[in-house]
């Protein structure tokens, strides 16, 4: 390889980068891991929207709740802490407890999808630091639920929530 092409080649990629970032002007900073999914459709007075979401950009702690961020901005994935606190265990919802609730709120949609059934396992906890996997199914409405809208969605994958969402 020559210098020329070298330099091409370390050109294109500082170009590269610089686009990246600059698409992501807007996407919350970068705080700890997620490889969480969410997919599935709702149902609104429109019709059917199937729905997918990687909840891969920001996963963080504000005030004891675990949230997990996207990097578009489409949504946001809630674990509320329980009212004992955090500890190494696995939490299914509904059950008497020890338990984890959690929402998804999608941006542009207007509604809240709260957790209709599933588990939260945590494997670590510590005042700074949350790591845990979760397999849920959410946005399904209970028979008291006034909302015209009805969904289902899956989301499953692990999270390393760090201190602090706030910037």
């Amino acid at each position: 390889m020559t210098c020329r092409s070298a330099a091409r080649i370390a050109l294109t990629i500082g170009v590269g980068v610089l686009t990246l970032s600059a698409c992501q002007e807007d996407a919350p900073r970068l705080i700890g891991s997620a490889a969480v999914y969410a997919s599935g459709y709702i149902r609104t007075v429109a019709g059917r929207r199937d729905l997918a979401i990687r909840l891969d950009r920001q996963a963080c702690l504000t005030r004891g709740n675990v949230n997990l961020r996207d990097a578009s901005g489409l949504g946001v994935l809630v674990i509320l802490q329980p009212a004992a606190g955090w500890t190494v265990r696995r939490y299914s919802w509904p059950t008497p407890s020890p338990r984890a609730r959690g929402l998804l709120n999608i941006s542009g949609v207007g509604y809240v999808y709260p957790l209709w059934r599933g588990t939260t396992v945590i494997t670590r906890a510590d005042g700074t630091l949350i790591e845990g996997e979760i397999d849920w199914t959410i946005g399904e409405p209970s028979g008291g639920a006034a909302d015209t809208t009805s969904s289902r969605l899956r989301v499953v994958g692990r999270f390393r929530a760090e201190m602090s969402c706030d910037d």
